[in-house]
Protein backbone atom coordinates (compact mmCIF):
# COMPACT_ATOMS: atom_id res chain seq x y z
CA UNK A 1 0.00 0.00 0.00
CA UNK A 2 1.48 3.24 -0.70
CA UNK A 3 -0.13 7.13 -0.27
CA UNK A 4 0.56 10.11 -2.91
CA UNK A 5 -0.56 13.13 -3.90
CA UNK A 6 -3.44 12.55 -6.94
CA UNK A 7 -5.07 15.04 -9.02
CA UNK A 8 -8.98 13.69 -9.15
CA UNK A 9 -11.71 14.71 -11.70
CA UNK A 10 -14.40 13.24 -11.19
CA UNK A 11 -17.06 12.23 -14.16
CA UNK A 12 -20.35 13.10 -14.07
CA UNK A 13 -22.53 11.34 -16.48
CA UNK A 14 -21.46 8.29 -18.63
CA UNK A 15 -17.78 8.69 -19.93
CA UNK A 16 -16.14 5.82 -22.02
CA UNK A 17 -12.82 5.13 -23.30
CA UNK A 18 -12.70 2.94 -25.68
CA UNK A 19 -9.31 0.76 -25.42
CA UNK A 20 -8.44 -2.68 -27.64
CA UNK A 21 -12.08 -2.63 -28.68
CA UNK A 22 -12.71 -3.46 -24.86
CA UNK A 23 -15.54 0.15 -23.29
CA UNK A 24 -15.16 0.92 -19.96
CA UNK A 25 -17.35 3.13 -18.15
CA UNK A 26 -15.36 5.36 -15.90
CA UNK A 27 -16.34 7.45 -12.83
CA UNK A 28 -13.42 9.09 -11.93
CA UNK A 29 -9.90 10.08 -13.45
CA UNK A 30 -6.49 10.33 -11.08
CA UNK A 31 -3.32 12.26 -12.28
CA UNK A 32 0.02 11.51 -9.94
CA UNK A 33 3.62 11.89 -10.45
CA UNK A 34 4.92 9.00 -12.51
CA UNK A 35 5.57 5.64 -10.33
CA UNK A 36 6.65 2.10 -11.21
CA UNK A 37 4.35 -1.06 -10.39
CA UNK A 38 0.95 0.33 -11.09
CA UNK A 39 -1.18 -2.18 -13.06
CA UNK A 40 -4.63 -2.32 -13.74
CA UNK A 41 -5.19 -5.25 -11.20
CA UNK A 42 -4.66 -2.81 -8.84
CA UNK A 43 -7.39 -0.70 -6.82
CA UNK A 44 -6.96 2.62 -5.26
CA UNK A 45 -9.03 4.25 -2.35
CA UNK A 46 -10.04 8.34 -2.75
CA UNK A 47 -11.94 9.62 0.11
CA UNK A 48 -12.63 6.59 1.67
CA UNK A 49 -13.97 4.84 -1.23
CA UNK A 50 -12.59 1.86 -3.60
CA UNK A 51 -12.24 3.14 -7.40
CA UNK A 52 -10.66 -0.19 -9.66
CA UNK A 53 -8.53 0.73 -12.25
CA UNK A 54 -9.21 0.24 -15.89
CA UNK A 55 -6.69 1.55 -17.99
CA UNK A 56 -3.56 3.86 -16.99
CA UNK A 57 -2.02 6.57 -19.60
CA UNK A 58 1.96 7.42 -19.35
CA UNK A 59 1.83 11.32 -20.02
CA UNK A 60 3.18 13.25 -22.67
CA UNK A 61 4.41 16.40 -23.68
CA UNK A 62 3.83 19.12 -21.07
CA UNK A 63 2.32 15.69 -18.39
CA UNK A 64 5.47 13.87 -18.97
CA UNK A 65 6.49 12.49 -15.82
CA UNK A 66 2.56 11.67 -14.87
CA UNK A 67 0.39 8.47 -14.61
CA UNK A 68 -3.30 9.23 -15.83
CA UNK A 69 -5.56 6.66 -14.40
CA UNK A 70 -9.30 5.99 -15.30
CA UNK A 71 -11.33 4.32 -12.32
CA UNK A 72 -14.52 3.01 -11.74
CA UNK A 73 -16.35 3.51 -8.06
CA UNK A 74 -16.61 0.12 -6.57
CA UNK A 75 -15.03 -3.21 -6.84
CA UNK A 76 -15.80 -5.25 -9.40
CA UNK A 77 -15.09 -9.62 -10.01
CA UNK A 78 -15.01 -10.37 -6.22
CA UNK A 79 -11.95 -8.70 -5.11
Amino acid sequence: MATTWAKVMPLRGNAFFAANQEQHAIDARFLIRSRTGITEAMRLVWDGENYDITNIIKGTGPYIGTLEIHAIHGVKDGR
